[in-house]
């Protein structure tokens, strides 16, 4: 059983064209930001991005922002990275995670797109279900606010600088690729 503050009925609903590019800018933006927080996390510690990019692999971005925190508090660089990455972000990763990984359930009678979506208790060893609502425009509200930390960031940590230097380095095909090719086995195809 599902419950709410209030109670609603949850009606069918499909996503307009609109909404839908709110949800992809949202995903997107977010997706920058967790580049930035491993740029972040990488040049706080002197570790490459690589070494970090191992050492925190698939960790939710809720933990890896509890541990980019704790390296800015040893840095003492705990109230600029709260400015960052603060309350507002929190809300944002939330409606892009119900987005992104979340089941739309439908909209409520006021109108808001419901999702459930599992999150672990943080703590214990167990999840729980939640239903989060959003607003139609909340989706690219959320993304106009991500945009904008993403902005203070770049020019904080000159990740523009960064990411010219990594669309300059060339594609290097695999070595098991080259290895394939040697033994006479056609190459792959290219993807769709």
């Amino acid at each position: 059983m599902i419950h709410s503050p209030t109670g609603s009925a949850l009606h069918p609903y499909e996503f307009s064209d609109r909404v839908l590019l709110g949800i992809g800018r949202l995903i997107r933006v977010c997706a920058d930001l967790e580049d930035a927080l491993t740029v972040y996390m990488s040049r706080a510690t002197g570790i490459s991005e690589g070494i970090v990019s191992i050492l925190i692999g698939k960790t939710p971005i809720s933990a890896k922002l509890r541990i980019a925190g704790t390296i800015a508090l040893s840095k003492n660089e705990l109230d600029a990275f709260k400015s960052y990455f603060g309350k507002g972000l929190s809300d944002c990763l939330k409606c892009r995670n119900a987005a992104a990984h979340g089941t739309l359930l439908g909209q409520t009678d006021e109108g808001w797109v419901a999702f459930a979506v599992s999150e672990p208790v943080q703590g214990e060893d167990i999840g729980v279900t939640t239903v989060r609502g959003f607003e139609e425009k909340a989706f690219d509200q959320f993304a106009v606010e991500a945009a904008k930390v993403l902005k203070l960031l770049d020019e904080q940590l000159q990740l523009p600088a960064l990411r010219e230097a990594r669309r300059e380095q060339p594609l290097d095909p695999h070595p098991k690729a080259q290895k394939a090719r040697e033994s006479g086995s056609p190459p792959p195809p290219p993807p769709a």
